[in-house]
């Protein structure tokens, strides 16, 4: 297994799954991928087509910088869309573009589907999975400063929808769906 492992370091997984397929082409090789992350390396998927490495790949994809918008929200700052937000391809046709296969999967029920057919291909393989951008992305450890932030983001947000900003007011509908 590699990784980061550390919050808020971009790019690093396709990279990773990539050095670890040129060491075994033949061994199984999985990464998984944020959406930002991914996109930041995405263009080196052809380099998975052209030596024919069967990686797979699970982009978690949520159209927005969700660490990046933790940590905006910690140090105290509304959410700001223009900063965070994402426009996506879709990665699954983009992996049949560049030689590879792909499917993207939006509803849970899918998934199992889905691995079962990155595994019986024996090309490169994007999932992607779309995915709520209401989960709250979790830093790998909390201090009192960081929930003080992140109460005063709420508030600052909440100061902005009575000022008829709407795009708070659907930030914290997603949030609450995503804790239901």
């Amino acid at each position: 297994m590699v990784g980061s492992f550390n919050h808020s370091s971009l790019g690093s997984g396709l990279p990773s799954a990539l050095g670890a397929s040129a060491l075994d082409p033949t061994r199984e090789v999985w990464a998984f991928c944020g959406d930002g992350g991914f996109a930041m390396a995405m263009q080196d998927f052809l380099s998975a087509v052209r030596y024919d490495w069967p990686i797979k790949v699970i982009v978690f994809n949520n159209s927005t910088l969700g660490f990046v918008k933790m940590e905006m929200e910690v140090a105290g700052y509304a959410l700001n869309p223009a900063a965070t937000d994402l426009i996506n391809p879709d990665f699954a046709e983009f992996a049949k573009i560049c030689g590879g296969d792909g499917v993207r999967v939006e509803h849970a029920k899918d998934i199992p589907a889905a691995i079962a057919k990155a595994k019986s291909s024996t090309k490169p393989f994007i999932i992607d999975a779309v995915v709520t951008d209401g989960e709250l992305v979790m830093p790998p450890s909390i201090q009192a400063d960081m929930a003080w932030g992140f109460g005063m983001s709420k508030l600052k947000e909440g100061i902005l929808l009575t000022k008829g900003e709407h795009v708070q007011w659907d930030n914290w509908v997603k949030e609450l769906k995503a804790k239901i």
